[in-house]
C-alpha cells in the first residue's frame, strides 16, 4: 500500500488530482489516493471517475461502519446517512439482543451484516428482489463472518410466515421524475433501488400493505425517506395500522428516518 507522502510524489499525481477536480469531484486528492492504493491501472480508473462513475464501483468496495463491503452495479453504494442510522439502530436493538430482525431491500447487505456482526445473538433475515444483488450480499456476509439468512422476494413476501420483531426497510423512495436530474453518480446505480413512482412512494405503499397483513403484534419498523415524505408516510402508517411515530435526524439535521411502533 502506498503511503500518502509517496503517492503524492508520483509524477502524475497532480495531473490526476486536477482531472478529478475539473470533473467536479470534491475530494479529488483522497480519491486519487484510494485509486493508487487499490492497485488498479490508475489512468483508466481516473478516466472512469472523471465520467462520474462512483469510486466504490471502480475499486469494487465501500466502507461502512468499520467494515468493507463489495459492491457492483447490482447494488447501491452504502451511504453515510445509513451509517449514521446504524448507531440509533444498535442502541435500540441492544435492548433485545435475541430479536428477530428483517433487513428489507438489503442491497449489498451492509445493514444486515453490520447488525449481526455487532450483536451476534440476533437472528437476521435479509430480503431483496434481485438475485444478483443477493449474491453480492452473501459474499459480504462470508467476508465479514456474519451469518445472515438471505431470501429472494418482493419486500416482506419472503418473511410472511416468520417471527419478526423489527424491520429496517431501505426502500427506493425517489420520484421517477428525478431520474437524470440528480448527481451523475446515480446514473450508474440500479434504478430499481432508487426510483419508485411519481411521488417516490410506490414501494413504501406496498410495504405498508404487506405489513398490515401480518398477524399482531406487528414488529417495529424503521424507514429511510426524503424529509418531505416523512409526514406523508407517518400518516399513511397511522391510518393503515395505527401505532406511534418517532422521527430520526440525518447528518444534516433533517428528518429522514421514521421509527414506527405498534405500542
Amino acid at each position: 500500500m502506498l503511503s500518502r507522502s509517496s503517492a503524492s510524489t508520483h509524477p502524475q499525481w497532480q495531473q490526476w488530482v486536477d482531472a478529478l477536480t475539473q470533473s467536479g469531484i470534491a475530494h479529488a486528492a483522497q480519491e486519487v489516493q484510494n485509486i493508487l492504493e487499490s492497485g488498479l491501472p490508475v489512468q483508466a480508473a481516473v478516466d472512469r471517475r472523471c465520467r462520474r462513475e462512483p469510486l466504490a464501483y471502480i475499486v469494487g468496495w465501500q466502507p461502512f461502519y468499520h467494515r468493507r463491503f463489495s459492491v457492483n452495479r447490482s447494488t447501491l453504494v452504502p451511504r453515510p446517512e445509513t451509517e449514521h442510522l446504524m448507531q440509533a439502530l444498535l442502541m435500540k436493538i441492544k435492548k433485545t439482543p435475541a430479536a428477530h430482525i428483517v433487513d428489507c431491500g438489503t442491497g449489498c447487505g451492509a445493514i444486515a451484516i453490520t447488525l449481526k456482526a455487532e450483536i451476534p445473538t440476533l437472528t437476521i433475515i435479509a430480503t431483496d428482489i434481485n438475485e444478483s444483488t443477493l449474491a453480492i450480499a452473501r459474499e459480504n456476509a462470508v467476508a465479514n463472518r456474519a451469518v445472515v439468512d438471505f431470501r429472494l422476494g418482493n419486500l416482506l413476501e419472503p418473511v410472511a410466515a416468520d417471527r419478526v420483531d423489527g424491520i429496517i426497510a431501505n426502500l427506493p423512495y425517489l420520484p421517477t421524475s428525478w431520474n437524470g436530474a440528480l448527481e451523475p453518480e446515480l446514473s450508474y446505480e440500479p434504478e430499481i433501488a432508487l426510483f419508485a413512482g411519481n411521488d417516490g412512494l410506490d414501494a413504501v405503499r406496498l410495504f405498508v400493505d404487506q405489513l398490515g397483513a401480518r398477524l399482531w403484534p406487528l414488529p417495529w419498523v424503521v424507514l429511510e425517506l426524503l424529509p418531505e415524505q416523512v409526514p406523508i408516510v407517518s400518516n399513511l402508517l397511522k391510518n393503515a395500522i395505527g401505532g406511534g411515530i418517532t422521527t430520526l435526524l440525518d447528518l444534516s439535521g433533517a428528518e429522514r428516518f421514521i421509527l414506527w411502533d405498534h405500542e
